[in-house]
């Protein structure tokens, strides 16, 4: 049986056979149950692992209701640290993360283990990255971000450790060697990013732990999140020409580790056999809202409003553009000329598209070549923002910085060349001059 379950549900729940749990909230998109019945099956092992909704008012129940006959459980957020006050024994390793991601249960008495350090230890030799010597910068405060700073500390001593609470960073840095700041003074070089964070999953899915500009001086980013599997925070690390992994290497290895400590068997090439098996099951997701148009139809304008108005990160393909190269527009195209800018937008756009839950307004020229728009649909729905001509040349008049327009008479014949690119390419056109109804008529189609 692979399921989600509530408490009421587990409560009537009767196990057929060995019962392995996960519990978690939210749990919906866990990929563990999965996870372990892949192993189950590369194990040859008739069993049963089920995921359930738990918050930490109800865990003491949960843990009741499966202690006399589950073989193992593991927790995941908000859990790790709530459980401590149910445990009879913990690990050594537990213990000194002061985390428990698995539980056993002998003789009536729970037992308290951590494998997310062998999780994020093996996932990044996977990757072929080592922490040793390296300076670390690990983002957040709770059970993930601990798991991490014991690896980290095993093999560097340069660690950061921000998050939004000063106190609470610092009491987490205590009788450690990470370096407290705030998530909002991030500053400085750093060889490898840690998200132990929630920010990117869930009803935070379309945010990211640390602003685009703070990428840039990153070396490699980690972020314990794997479904999405493409979280913002990564892709806006590839925007910069970062490398990253999610966490699915660090979901198997310590999911391999638990069974482990189970008394079940483990062959280290199942990982990979349960990578190949896991790798095409992410399902979560989250629309972007693109705009288009014509230079002057109040892209920028109507995304920013959107963003205030819904929360939703807003992003501009050409001021990224313009952040990631150093240059201005205009300077890119006098000194390169148009092609090279258009391969630098199609390599932005292809990246960008990745993103989750954000409002992106698109350069005008990007419908020129239709891979762009191809892209950012596969997670976005496209407006096409269309005032009159008459209105667009009262918008641009005195505005040198446009380079395609240097000469004012291109303004119609280049309008009237791309109009029927904005017209095909996009899902909804919107006609309005009025920047609330703009915004209410997107909205309104965007979230029926």
């Amino acid at each position: 049986m692979n399921g989600f379950l509530t408490l009421e549900k587990l409560k009537q729940y009767r196990p057929k056979r060995d019962t392995y749990f996960v519990f978690g909230d939210p749990i919906e998109h866990s990929l563990s149950p999965q996870l372990h019945h892949c192993y189950f099956s590369l194990a040859h092992l008739d069993c049963d692992y089920l995921a359930v909704k738990i918050n930490p008012a109800q865990l003491q129940e949960a843990v009741g209701c499966v202690k006399q006959y589950a073989k193992g459980v593991n927790l995941t957020i908000p859990l790790k640290e709530s459980v401590l006050p149910l445990l009879n024994e913990i690990s050594e390793q537990a213990a000194k993360i002061g985390a428990v991601n698995t539980l056993s249960f002998q003789n009536g008495k729970i037992k308290g283990y951590n494998t997310d350090t062998d999780g994020i230890r093996l996932a990044l030799r996977q990757a072929g990255v080592t922490m040793q010597g390296k300076r670390v910068l690990i983002l957040g405060n709770g059970g993930a971000a601990k798991a991490m700073l014991s690896a980290a500390e095993e093999v560097t001593d340069q660690i950061t450790i921000a998050g939004r609470n000063s106190n609470k960073i610092s009491a987490f840095c205590a009788n450690s060697c990470g370096k407290p700041v705030l998530l909002s003074d991030v500053t400085g070089h750093f060889d490898l990013v840690l998200n132990g964070t929630s920010v990117g999953m869930g009803t935070q899915i379309a945010g990211s732990p640390l602003p685009f500009s703070a990428l840039k001086d990153c070396d490699f980013l980690f972020d314990a999140i794997y479904n999405p599997i493409c979280t913002n925070f990564l892709t806006l690390g590839k925007l910069w020409g970062k490398e990253g992994i999610n966490g699915l290497w660090m979901l198997i290895y310590q999911g391999l580790k638990s069974q482990k400590i189970w008394g079940n068997p483990v062959e280290e090439s199942w990982a990979s056999q349960i990578f190949e098996h896991l790798k095409g099951s992410f399902t979560e997701s989250r629309k972007n809202i693109i705009l288009t148009g014509f230079m002057g139809s109040g892209k920028t304008t109507v995304g920013k409003e959107i963003s205030r108005l819904t929360g939703m990160p807003f992003y501009d393909t050409d001021l990224l553009l313009e952040e990631i190269t150093g240059k201005t527009i205009s300077h890119i195209f006098k000194t390169h000329g148009e092609d090279f800018f258009r391969r630098k937008e199609a390599a932005l756009t292809k990246a960008i598209s990745s993103l989750h839950g954000c409002v992106i307004a698109t350069g005008g020229g990007m419908v020129k070549n239709p891979d762009n728009v191809l892209h950012l649909k596969t997670n976005g729905t496209v407006f096409f923002l269309h005032p009159p001509l008459e209105e667009i040349k009262r918008r641009l008049r005195g505005d040198a910085s446009r380079p395609l327009l240097q000469d004012p008479h291109q303004l119609k014949s280049l309008y009237e060349e791309r109009l029927a690119d904005y017209q095909s390419s996009c899902d909804s056109m919107i006609s309005s001059t009025d920047l609330p109804e703009s915004v209410g008529e997107i909205l309104a189609i965007f979230h029926p």
